[in-house]
């Protein structure tokens, strides 16, 4: 008998053979796709031109690649939410809309400034009269055309339920 056969006879007829060959083709293909289909980052083979506008170029792009976000959650953008904001006076409430949102807190646009570290209340104004009004800080205020972009943080996270009413 030929010996080639006579061990290929030995390793079919053992138990542990289909779940090792099953291991090795699964390696396999596990090493090809990470040879062939992984994407890699291209290496920086061009020296930068020297000069006082490169360096600060180079300075930028390598500065953004190194900052980390500092946002605890993602922001989401989505449609524009009429949102009322007010101190607790006797005075009427601010009119603002929510720009974007994450569980961290709110972006929005007024049209008059805040001072920042203050704090107000933020309700969505087609949320029903139940719906609770949610402390926030005003942790930024910069122009923007007309109109105001506020950051804003809430002091406590509302409930999903809550959240969801600002869009």
């Amino acid at each position: 008998m030929n010996p080639l056969l006579s061990l290929l006879t030995f390793f079919t007829d053992q138990p542990w053979t289909i779940p090792l060959i099953g291991l090795l083709v699964a390696s396999l293909a596990f090493m090809m796709g990470r040879r062939w289909f992984v994407v890699r980052p291209a290496a920086v083979t061009e020296k930068p031109a020297e000069g006082p506008s490169s360096n600060l170029v180079t300075a930028t792009v390598l500065t953004k690649k190194s900052e980390p976000d500092r946002r605890s959650a993602p922001r989401r953008k989505g449609n524009r939410v009429e949102v009322y904001l007010s101190d607790d006076s006797k005075r009427p409430p601010i009119l603002g809309w929510v720009v974007d949102r994450s569980i961290g807190g709110l972006s929005l646009i007024v049209e008059h400034s805040l001072n920042e570290g203050s704090v107000l209340k933020v309700r969505p104004r087609q949320a029903p009269q139940t719906a609770p009004w949610t402390a926030i800080e005003i942790r930024s205020c910069r122009a923007d055309g007309g109109e105001w972009e506020v950051g804003c943080r809430f002091l406590k996270t509302p409930q999903w339920n809550d959240l969801l009413l600002f869009g």
